[in-house]
């Protein structure tokens, strides 16, 4: 995404199915919106061998990205970043 990414609100378990939801707007105007199953973020945070329950991660996430959180950051890449 070009620009600095702001949120529109943090993200968090929005649904009965455990879903973690991404909204990111820049100053650009793009905007990325991603769900992700408890599942699937359980199963990622596993293989990298520091896993995480659905909650602790999209509280470590939010923090990151809102700037509260003094040791965990993040970088939003998209597809053609990763060309």
């Amino acid at each position: 995404l070009d620009g600095t990414p702001s949120w529109k609100r943090a993200p968090d378990c929005v649904n009965d199915e455990a879903e973690l939801v991404v909204d990111v707007e820049c100053e650009t105007g793009e905007r990325w919106t991603g769900a992700f199953s408890a599942d699937y973020i359980e199963s990622l945070t596993s293989k990298t061998g520091n896993y995480k329950a659905l909650g602790t991660f999209a509280r470590m996430l939010s923090g990151a990205l809102d700037g509260t959180a003094d040791s965990v950051f993040v970088d939003l890449l998209t597809a053609r970043d990763l060309e």
